[in-house]
């Protein structure tokens, strides 16, 4: 009963400032307009102007919210320290009020982190999909994962972070071009994979570390194990910010400097990942790209999504 009153007053305290919330999410909204984002625009606005009805349901659900918090404390008993929240971006004004509802009945023990998410709009055949709830027409994630992949999907949907809108082409995404980053880090796993078989068949695909390293020397090559370095502080990043989005944004990164130097040795044979009068510096070279592929692995595997070895 405590844990409800010291709910409901930390809630009196936020409501205010759920307003303020509301009114920040109403000049967003202006802003885009006058950038030019008119129909994004025109779906949030249409959410804005029901904001006064969210205000009284919010007064009039927060108690049974309240109430299914304290139902849950077992969730916070078995161990777990930390509660994440999925919004969507019109929803913006619940957010303070949420975490007052979380600290209250958890005595300020677990924090709650909201994340607000905005609009995905379909395009097909360079259109956009229109969707509405009074018309009835809409498409599902699952409609979405039958056409083009989950593991695609997955990637996409990280293309961006959670509070910019996304445009998801359904075209695009099947495209085998730089514009789709699905295909472009699938691909250097795919070329690093191809090169590792070739180097097995070729007798020299020990996986040990080479004896002298000084062997790359090339500024694209130190560039890519620049990249390569940035890998572990990435993932405390994102883990620690709740931001999956910068793991695919690296993975990018990571594969545009693998393409180039992959390119760059197309005219300067020096580079190439097999040297057949230097058996060192191939060495080198191959620890180099196996490297590359061991982190687009584990990076992929992060996001859910299956490296592929042969395209």
């Amino acid at each position: 009963m405590i844990a409800i009153i010291n709910a409901v007053a930390s809630l009196a305290g936020t409501w205010m400032e759920g307003k303020v919330e509301t009114q920040k999410a109403k000049v967003e909204v202006a802003k885009r307009v006058a950038a030019g984002e008119q129909e994004w625009n025109q779906t949030m606005a249409s959410a804005s102007a029901s904001s006064w009805k969210d205000e009284w349901l919010t007064i009039l659900v927060s108690i049974p919210l309240i109430l299914a918090f304290t139902g849950h404390e077992d969730i916070v008993q078995r161990g777990f320290d930390a509660l994440i929240d999925v919004f969507g971006a019109d929803h913006g004004g619940y957010v303070k009020r949420m975490k007052a509802a979380v600290a209250a009945v958890s005595d300020n023990g677990v924090p709650l982190d909201v994340k607000l998410t905005q609009l995905v709009r379909l395009f097909k055949g360079g259109e956009p999909f229109k969707m509405s709830k009074r018309a009835g027409t809409f498409v599902m994630l699952r409609d979405v994962v039958d056409e083009v992949g989950a593991d695609v999907t997955r990637f996409i949907m990280l293309t961006r972070k959670n509070d910019a809108p996304l445009d998801f082409d359904l075209d695009k995404v099947m495209e085998q071009s730089k514009d789709n980053p699905v295909f472009y880090v699938q691909y250097a796993h795919a070329r690093i994979q191809s090169v590792l078989r070739k180097s097995v068949e070729a007798g020299m695909g020990s996986s040990g570390a080479p004896d002298d390293l000084t062997q790359l020397s090339d500024p694209a090559e130190f560039s890519l194990i620049a990249k390569l370095a940035e890998w572990p502080r990435m993932v405390e990043i994102a883990a620690q910010s709740n931001e999956p989005h910068r793991i695919a944004f690296y993975l990018y990164d990571l594969s545009a400097e693998f393409h180039a130097l992959w390119n760059k040795g197309n005219g300067e044979p020096h580079l190439r990942f097999f040297q057949e009068d230097d058996a060192a510096a191939t060495a080198a070279k191959l620890a180099l790209i196996r490297a590359v592929a061991v982190v687009i692995s584990n990076g992929l595997g992060i996001l859910g999504v299956k490296p592929v070895k042969k395209m």
